[in-house]
């Protein structure tokens, strides 16, 4: 690697030059990691309320799902919880609604 400033040859792990005391930009770029599960947690609530207002039976268990992922990779914000429940209220929602069309049709 070459200093910016004055442009010798350095170390590649080097912070600053050696011969002119320049700072070199060394750092390792951090990428941004899903790891405490949060992106889960949003899903899981969004699909969870979505399923109590419609499409149950698809965002209900992905709500489920991915609340537990979240739950699983050390997510302790209720959001996650949230979603879980919503996703739970939604699909049992959704199984009352089909019995009680089920049974409505079955007069006919």
């Amino acid at each position: 690697m070459f200093c910016p400033k004055c442009g010798k040859e350095i170390n590649d792990e080097a912070v600053v030059c050696v011969n002119c005391g320049c700072a070199v930009n060394n750092a390792k770029v951090k990428t941004a990691s899903n790891s405490d599960g949060k992106g889960f947690a949003i899903a899981s609530l969004i699909c969870g309320i979505v399923s109590i207002i419609m499409f149950a039976i698809i965002t209900g268990p992905l709500g489920i799902v991915f609340g537990a992922i979240a739950k699983n990779k050390g997510n302790t914000s209720p959001m996650a919880t949230a979603g879980i429940v919503c996703g739970v209220i939604g699909v049992i929602g959704w199984l009352i609604l089909m019995a009680m069309g089920v049974s409505l049709f079955s007069e006919f």
